[in-house]
């Protein structure tokens, strides 16, 4: 298990945060199963870099999960709101 506080104050409108990076290169070595966030509008602010982060989540066969949003990326539903709360986040 791979826990990590995404960046603190530092803002989800950027790419370059230190501990998003450190999240998928944990991914990326299979070191976690999934990604469980708070919301998916703090994980990332613009509709592209959330739906890359998700389809990288999904092609290494992990499963995404905010919590009061009730999403999980593995259900017919959630992968349906994903297009919506990415376009609200921007």
């Amino acid at each position: 298990m791979v826990a990590a506080s995404l960046d603190g104050a530092l803002s989800g409108r950027k790419e370059g945060r230190p501990q998003l990076h450190a999240l998928m290169r944990a991914a990326r070595h299979h070191a976690c199963d999934g990604v469980l966030v708070w919301k998916f509008d703090r994980f990332a602010r613009s509709v592209a870099h959330l739906l890359k982060a998700l389809e990288e989540c999904q092609h290494l066969g992990m499963r995404c999960i905010s919590v009061p949003d009730h999403v999980d990326t593995e259900s017919p539903m959630g992968q349906a709101m994903l297009t919506g709360i990415g376009v609200m986040a921007e």
